[in-house]
C-alpha cells in the first residue's frame, strides 16, 4: 500500500472514532443483526 492510500484511510478511520462523517463504499448494505 502507497503512502498516499495510508494517509487516506488514516484520516478516515480518525473521523470514525471520532464520530464524524466519513466515506462510504457506495451500494454496501450492512449485514442484518
Amino acid at each position: 500500500m502507497n503512502a498516499e492510500d495510508r494517509k487516506f484511510l488514516q484520516a478516515e478511520m480518525d473521523k470514525f472514532f471520532a464520530g464524524e462523517e466519513y466515506a462510504q463504499a457506495e451500494g454496501y448494505v450492512p449485514p442484518a443483526e
